[in-house]
């Protein structure tokens, strides 16, 4: 969904744009040469769902619905405008307890979000696309939350090889103890795809670049070695399969603003 007709799908929604800008991206991370924020994210992961979109086709044929899983990942994080932004890397070391309280948080986020909002998007009711995507138990939703994992990789790795060192190392946090580095985090999650993407699985047959598994690379040699982004620079190929692939989908979808804003180092 390009720009336009992004706009156009949520003209309706006043101020959801405004506010999904306000919530940023990575934010224990410091700094992030590129940060986000979740209006960028949401067209991100749209971008990445329309690509999958044909594999998925090919894969379920009409039990899938290409329009819904389109619309779902326009939204699929729209709740945290009231929540906030969840780091993945607290996730993982959440206790189970721990784990089920913020997915009560995440309903109570949900009830709150669409109050604030129309009733439906396009055809579709926008409470049942949240709650589906949060309960991630459908094809579709599955789709999205893969799309929403490769977009979260392949912002760590557009730091990575800008240099910034923040998005190898691991954090100590006072609550969850050792919170492990974006890149670790991803490779692993997304190595294990089979067991968190159950539904989709027929997919990962694919030969797709987005369905490859992670290698783990030896980031350490390449944050030493690279700077921050050029234009030149940007679209030169490194050889990560992921991250050629994840710049490719952006190179393709973004409008010029959104091109500049990837190359253009706003924290230092």
């Amino acid at each position: 969904m390009n720009t336009v007709a992004y706009q156009k799908t949520f003209e309706n929604f006043d101020g959801r744009e405004r506010a999904l800008r306000k919530v940023t991206r990575y934010y224990i991370y410091k700094p992030m040469y590129y940060r986000s924020d979740l209006l960028a994210h949401s067209r991100h992961v749209n971008w990445l769902v329309e690509e999958m979109i044909p594999i998925a086709e090919n894969s379920f044929g009409p039990v899938f619905n290409p329009k819904k899983t389109s619309l779902m990942a326009c939204v699929h994080d729209d709740f945290e405008i009231v929540l906030g932004d969840i780091q993945a890397g607290h996730k993982y070391s959440m206790s189970r307890e721990q784990l089920d309280d913020v997915a009560k948080r995440e309903l109570i986020a949900i009830a709150e979000t669409v109050k604030r909002f129309p009733e439906t998007v396009g055809v579709f009711n926008y409470r049942d696309l949240l709650h589906e995507v949060q309960e991630g138990n459908t094809i579709e939703s599955q789709v999205v939350k893969y799309a929403d994992k490769m977009d979260a990789f392949g912002e760590a790795l557009h730091e990575i090889y800008a240099g910034n060192a923040s998005f190898i190392t691991p954090i100590e946090d006072p609550v969850y103890g050792t919170v492990i580095s974006p890149s670790e985090y991803y490779a692993l999650y997304l190595s294990s795809r089979e067991k968190n993407f159950p539904r989709i699985v027929k997919m990962f047959e694919s030969r797709h670049p987005l369905f490859e598994k992670p290698s783990f690379t030896d980031f350490q040699k390449i944050v030493k070695r690279c700077f921050p982004h050029t234009q030149e620079s940007f679209n030169r190929p490194t050889g990560n399969v992921h991250y050629d692939e994840w710049k490719r989908i952006m190179t393709v979808n973004a409008d010029e603003n959104e091109l500049k804003r990837l190359v253009t180092q706003v924290e230092f």
